[in-house]
């Protein structure tokens, strides 16, 4: 699995990955526009998180946050999946 086009991997280190990536994705779309004079369009953006278990290698975690985000962006913009129905959830921006 490689990443390419519009996405990135962001590993973060907590115990609650959700809430610290819907934060920064609450951030994005101010930090962008002060940043990007002239910026006509809303900046959105939709996210996978995945924990990673003790027996999960680098591929595999990253796998499972991949398969989230294309369920993020399956379910429109501005989405953050989980790997939990709990945490499936439109965000507010």
């Amino acid at each position: 699995m490689g990443l390419g086009g519009e996405e990135f991997a962001l590993l973060i280190y907590g115990p609650e990955p959700m809430k610290t990536v819907e934060a920064l994705l609450v951030q994005l779309p101010d930090r962008v526009s002060a940043i990007v004079p002239g910026l006509d369009l809303p900046v959105t953006a939709s996210a996978g998180v995945a924990s990673v278990a003790a027996d999960m290698n680098v591929s595999a975690a990253l796998k499972a946050a991949d398969v989230r985000l294309y369920a993020a962006k399956a379910a429109g913009r501005n989405q953050l999946v989980g790997s939990g129905a709990a945490e499936n959830r439109p965000r507010v921006a």
